[in-house]
């Protein structure tokens, strides 16, 4: 074809991987004079896969598309002096090969696909619900289960409290008498001193 590769490359990208039906629409809306021939290319090759090998066109997918370097055809521009520019008229081989694909999918395929993928989305929605449930299920369930023991451990210290609330008291009123007794007692022991020595020096005088 009279058409250098880079600029029949440039179509071919936009076409390759796509159904055959899809191309086509996509090359009749490319303005670029290759769209043309690859168009031309594309309908040769959907028509030779449902000629020879009995293959619908609506699971036609285009699995390849290249442009190849082809022979360069060499022409002159005169130029002043009696010098000519060379021009290089360049060429290239476009191959495009179509495969057999799931069929297309249509309007009523695309409506399924989203009810599927709504359907999956609600599902995994009532997933998360449902973990999210089980997780403030056992929550509540460890606080109902530490309820008890925070209140039996409250118990406990007001027990301990209240045992130890009535020691102290007796502590604090033991003291004082305590020290009341052994004061008295040394008073008494004091009094009882001079009385035993007044008789001991009563009896020595007598004796006396």
């Amino acid at each position: 074809m009279l058409m250098s590769p880079r600029k029949a490359r440039l179509v071919l990208d936009l076409v390759r991987g796509r159904y055959v039906d899809d191309a086509v629409a996509i090359l009749k809306a490319v303005p670029n004079r290759a769209a043309r021939v690859v168009e031309k290319l594309v309908n040769s090759a959907a028509a030779n896969a449902e000629a020879n090998l009995h293959i619908s066109r609506d699971s036609l997918k285009i699995k390849g598309a290249f442009a190849d370097q082809g022979p360069s055809l060499k022409r002159i521009q005169p130029r002043a002096m009696g010098r000519a520019y060379r021009i290089l008229k360049r060429t290239s081989h476009i191959t495009v090969i179509v495969e057999e694909a799931e069929p297309r999918p249509t309007v009523r395929r695309l409506a399924k696909t989203v009810t599927r993928a709504e359907a999956r989305g609600r599902r995994r929605r009532g997933e998360e619900e449902t973990q999210a449930g089980q997780k403030r299920g056992r929550a509540a369930r460890a606080v109902e289960q530490a309820a008890p023991q925070a209140e039996e451990a409250a118990a406990v210290e007001q027990t301990v409290a209240g045992a130890t609330e009535p020691e102290q008291t007796a502590q604090a009123d033991g003291a004082p008498a305590a020290g009341s007794v052994e004061t008295e007692g040394a008073g008494e022991a004091g009094a009882g001193e001079p009385a035993g020595e007044g008789e001991a020096k009563s009896e020595d005088r007598g004796d006396s």
